[in-house]
């Protein structure tokens, strides 16, 4: 859930610092989120993915040498 939440949160700051909207400011006033609290989030989310990606990838080559 934690991970939805950054994801839009991190869908909302491209879209606003892009120019689509206001300003980013106007979006987060009032939330208590920073830039720095998003991008701490989102690298804690991509070290979460390479994990993954790493995880499935050992799963993979064990599947695949089980075959021989």
């Amino acid at each position: 859930m934690r991970g939805i939440m950054v994801l839009v949160m991190a869908v909302i700051l491209t879209v606003s610092l892009s120019g689509c909207t206001s300003t980013g400011a106007e979006i987060w006033e009032g939330t208590g989120f920073t830039a720095k609290h998003i991008r701490i989030e989102m690298r804690e989310m991509e070290r979460q993915l390479e994990r993954r990606d790493a995880e499935l990838e050992a799963r993979i080559i064990a599947l695949e040498l089980e075959r021989k």
